[in-house]
């Protein structure tokens, strides 16, 4: 005879087989349906693996149809205000993830700000995804796909899983997708992948001749752009891939002078560095990262105190300020004895210049010391810099897009003077 609980189960796995079936003899509606009603008929002590199926098959269903989703819209919102814990919703990630049901991805990450907050998934892999759309690259809404892969390192996939050169195929996607936001993120959130950025494929190309090589809608503008953003990040213009070209070579190829005026702008800056420093005394030269950054640390103290108590018009664009912070957004700390005195107008200027180009990681690095944002945590780089006429309402929009580190750099802010009301 059937116990109560077993008549339950069977019931439960009666929907879920009948969800599968109608979804393979291609009715849709039906089986988002059948999935939603045994979500309803699940005990509230359900268990947390079955309730994570039916959500991988409502997910499968309704990103498979955009009529059927409009049909059961209250009802895919109202799985956000259910409280399902953060091990359910992991669940769901990894099994849409082992599947390979990266559509439905897309429509779960719409939501992702809905989600619990420590929902962490460190074994998911984003090999398959890449391969599907980044390889081939056929997908008709491509621009969607970097800020689902963003979402997906955020909650802890490896970018080492994407494959034995993560950054070029990260860097197509951004060339597919028209937009370079994701690299960006890359670079400011995970610093350490700063060191791949002259890795060579199999054929020998860096990411600079990924960006060099002509792809078809791939507008000069942006090929520009891109090629300015992989400078600043240290990409090396002068190496050769395995038939002996530089990036150079490839832009010339397709004709994208502009680009090429970047990097032998971009060469004659560092020579002129190279000279500066190769003009010291030996005991005085840079034997480190750590002593090239104390070097050009004095430069800019020396640089912004020479114009009294305001900065100079276009100080952004004087070598010793872009020395400075090419050699502060490679680093991970400041050493605790290094100490900037800036006039603190300047001082103040510098910071509200930098937070205003949303260089989020260099602030909070000149705050705290460290780029991470971790403690123990120093004093701020320069000295008497304050805020007190800085409006952190007017930030606090853009900050919003970055990272755990806001909340750190919002203190950081807030004890320095600034105004949040």
């Amino acid at each position: 005879m059937w116990k109560p609980c077993d008549l339950c189960l069977l019931e439960i796995e009666g929907y879920y087989r009948a969800g599968y079936s109608l979804l393979r003899l291609l009715q849709p509606y039906d089986a988002a349906d059948m999935f939603f009603d045994g979500l309803r008929v699940l005990p509230d002590s359900g268990d947390p693996a079955q309730v994570a199926d039916f959500l991988v098959g409502i997910f499968t269903t309704l990103s498979s149809d955009s009529i059927v989703l409009q049909s059961f819209l209250p009802c895919f919102d109202h799985l956000f205000s259910s409280g399902f814990p953060a091990e359910v919703w992991q669940s769901v990630i990894e099994k849409l993830a082992k599947q390979g049901l990266w559509h439905s991805f897309l429509l779960l990450s719409a939501k992702k700000d809905r989600l619990p907050r420590n929902i962490h998934v460190s074994e998911l892999s984003l090999k398959s995804l890449f391969e599907k759309y980044v390889f081939i690259g056929l997908y008709e809404k491509m621009e969607q796909v970097p800020k689902l892969v963003q979402w997906l390192i955020s909650i802890g996939a490896s970018i080492e899983s994407i494959g034995p050169y993560p950054l070029h195929a990260l860097m197509r996607l951004c060339i597919q997708a028209k937009e370079n936001h994701l690299f960006r993120w890359v670079m400011d959130h995970k610093p350490e992948w700063k060191g791949c950025i002259n890795q060579k494929d199999k054929d020998g190309c860096t990411v600079l001749h990924v960006v060099a090589a002509h792809t078809p809608g791939y507008l000069i503008k942006r090929q520009t752009e891109d090629v300015q953003m992989l400078l600043h990040f240290g990409a090396d213009p002068t190496l050769l891939d395995r038939q002996s070209r530089s990036p150079v070579d490839v832009l010339k190829r397709n004709k994208n002078f502009k680009a090429i005026e970047k990097i032998n702008s971009h060469l004659a800056k560092l020579a002129a560095c190279s000279k500066d420093l190769t003009g010291l005394s030996n005991g005085d030269r840079p034997a480190s990262d750590g002593d090239s950054f104390r070097k050009a640390s004095e430069q800019l103290v020396k640089y912004l105190n020479s114009g009294g108590r305001s900065l100079h018009k276009n100080f952004l664009k004087h070598e010793v300020v872009q020395r400075f912070l090419r050699l502060l957004s490679t680093l991970q700390e400041i050493p605790p004895d290094l100490v900037c005195e800036i006039n603190q107008n300047c001082a103040n200027a510098f910071m509200k210049f930098l937070l205003e180009k949303q260089k989020w990681p260099e602030v909070l690095l000149l705050l705290t010391r460290k780029v991470s944002g971790e403690p123990p945590l120093g004093d701020c780089l320069i000295k008497d810099c304050r805020f007190s006429d800085l409006d952190i309402c007017s930030i606090i929009p853009h900050l919003c897009a970055w990272d755990q580190r806001r909340i750190q750099l919002l203190g950081c802010l807030i004890d320095g003077g600034g105004e949040n009301a």
